[in-house]
This record gives structure tokens, C-alpha cells and sequence, in this order.
């Protein structure tokens, strides 16, 4: 195991931000620990998997318009309020949009269709996920730390974080397929 997480692990958090979020950063900061990770090398991974993703979603949305964005599961019923709301708070809701959590997808989108320009939402977009990524990492650092006080180390569970992250991020590609392939 420590083989593969040495060789693949940073692309494990990174796909695992993509599809799912805090999670994998979470997990991967506990075993760094163990010298799994590097806690600066998992903030800067799960940074940028949370800025180009988000990133990707905004500009999808620009591209593909309403149509696209209306397609996100509970979306089309909310527009207006979620619109009206983009309006009046767009700096601050670019810069927490990734601690809301269940509208990874739907903020970076209605915020492509409402006018937002795209320099200010790359820059604060950019900002938002370096924050994002630097409480998460800590967060999960802290976690890591309180378990070594608690369990004497990580051995004992080590084989499980690293279960539930493969296990999570497999779940959440599944999930999306299956909702990608609903709305087709």
C-alpha cells in the first residue's frame, strides 16, 4: 500500500477533489503523518484541482449557456432566486462558492451564465481555492495529529482511510455517470 500511495496518491486526491471535494484532502492530510503525503503537497494538488475545475464549470456555462446550466440536477427551479442572489453577492460567492457544500457544479455555472467577468472570477476564484485547499489540508493535518495522540498512531487505520478514500471517490465517479447519464 505505501508503494501505491507514494506512486499514485497525489492523483488519487487530485481526481478525488474533482469529483467529490474536501474528502480526499481530508484523508490524504491524516496519512501524511505516516510520510505518505507532504501537507504543502496536498494543499497545492487539492488548490488546483478546486481552481480548474471550478474554473471548467464557469466556462462550460458561458459556452453552453442556460440550456446546459438548467440541466444540473435542482437547478432549473431555483435559477431566478439563485441569479438574483449571484447579483448581490458575487465577489464574496465566488471566494466561499467551494464551502457550500452540494453546489460544486451549480455556483461555478449559474455564475457563467450571470454576467460575471471572467478575470474577476479567475482571481477570485483562484484565492477561494488556495484558502479552500490550506483549511482542509490543516484541518485534516490537526485530525492526523489528534488520532497519533488518541491511537498511539495512524497503523492501526491507515489501511482504512486509505479504503475509504478509493471507496469514496470510486462512489462519486459512479454517481456522476449515473447522473450524467439520466439527464442524456
Amino acid at each position: 500500500m505505501e508503494q501505491f500511495l507514494l506512486h499514485y496518491g497525489y492523483w488519487v486526491i487530485l481526481i478525488g477533489v474533482l469529483l467529490e471535494g474536501e474528502t480526499p484532502v481530508i484523508l490524504a492530510s491524516i496519512l501524511a503523518h505516516r510520510g505518505y503525503f507532504s501537507p504543502y503537497c496536498i494543499a497545492l494538488v487539492a488548490g488546483a484541482a478546486s481552481f480548474f475545475g471550478d474554473q471548467l464549470y464557469f466556462h462550460i456555462a458561458r459556452w453552453k449557456g442556460r440550456e446546459w446550466v438548467e440541466k444540473i440536477p435542482g437547478v432549473a427551479r431555483h435559477l431566478p432566486e439563485a441569479r438574483k442572489i449571484v447579483q448581490k453577492n458575487e465577489g464574496w460567492l465566488i471566494f466561499v462558492m467551494r464551502f457550500l457544500y452540494g453546489m460544486r457544479v451549480a455556483i461555478p455555472a449559474i455564475l457563467g451564465i450571470s454576467g460575471v467577468h471572467w478575470r474577476k472570477y479567475l482571481v477570485l476564484n483562484l484565492f477561494g481555492a488556495v484558502f479552500w485547499a490550506a483549511i482542509y489540508t490543516s484541518l485534516g493535518f490537526f485530525l492526523g495529529q489528534a488520532a497519533i495522540k488518541i491511537l498511539g498512531g495512524l497503523q492501526s487505520i491507515e489501511h482504512a482511510v486509505v479504503l475509504l478514500m478509493l471507496g469514496l471517490i470510486v462512489a462519486m465517479a459512479l454517481y456522476r455517470l449515473i447522473v450524467f447519464l439520466r439527464t442524456r
